[in-house]
C-alpha cells in the first residue's frame, strides 16, 4: 500500500529541522504516543552532511489476549532506521521488525515499510513535512485490513511528531 502524509508546521524550516535533529526529540515524542510502551534511541550520529538515526519502539499489546504470549512483545517491536541528508532536508527511512536479531526472523517476511521523509520551506515561517512510502503486510486474507490499521497508527505517530515539533519550535 503506497501512502503519503503531509503536514504544515507553523515554524521556519531551520527550527523544524533543529527539533528533528535533536537527540532529545525521541523522549519528547514518546510522551505523545499512547500506543507505544517504549521508544529508545539506539543510534544518533549527526555528522556534517547527514543524521543516521535508529529508534527502537515497543508497542503496547493491542489485545488483552496477546499479553500472555511471549512472542507478542516480539511481534510489536520494531526499529525505525533513518538517514537524513542535511543539504536536501530529506531522509530515507525503513522500518525493521525486531525480536530475534536474525535477518531471517520468521515474522520479518510478513512486513516491509520504507520511504522518504521531506521538509520544505513554504514561507519564512511555515514548513511542509511530507512522509511517503510503501507499507506491505503479507498475511493471507487479512493483509489489507492490517495494512490499513498500521497506516492509521503511522498517521497518528506522524501527527504526534508534528505536535512535538511545534512545541519545540514555538509553533
Amino acid at each position: 500500500m503506497r501512502f503519503q502524509i503531509d503536514h504544515e508546521i507553523e515554524a521556519p524550516l531551520e527550527a523544524v529541522e533543529k527539533a528533528l535533529l535533536s537527540p532529545d526529540f525521541a523522549p519528547r515524542l514518546k510522551r505523545s504516543l499512547a500506543s507505544v510502551e517504549s521508544l529508545q534511541t539506539v543510534t544518533h550520529d549527526l555528522g556534517d552532511t547527514e543524521l543516521v538515526r535508529v529508534w527502537r519502539f515497543q508497542a503496547r499489546a493491542p489485545l488483552g489476549i496477546l499479553k500472555g504470549f511471549a512472542a507478542a512483545g516480539e511481534w510489536l517491536s520494531w526499529e525505525e532506521r533513518v538517514r537524513y541528508q542535511l543539504a536536501d532536508h530529506r531522509a530515507r527511512w525503513r522500518i525493521v521488525p525486531q525480536g530475534d536479531d536474525s535477518p531471517t526472523a520468521p515474522w520479518r517476511k510478513y512486513f516491509a515499510a520504507e520511504g522518504l521523509y521531506q521538509l520544505d520551506a513554504l514561507t519564512a515561517d511555515r514548513t511542509r513535512r511530507t512522509v511517503s512510502g510503501e507499507l506491505t503486510i503479507r498475511i493471507k486474507l487479512m493483509g489489507r485490513l492490517v495494512e490499513r490499521a498500521a497506516l492509521r497508527e503511522l498517521r497518528r505517530a506522524y501527527a504526534a511528531e508534528v505536535a512535538v515539533m511545534g512545541s519545540c519550535c514555538g509553533g
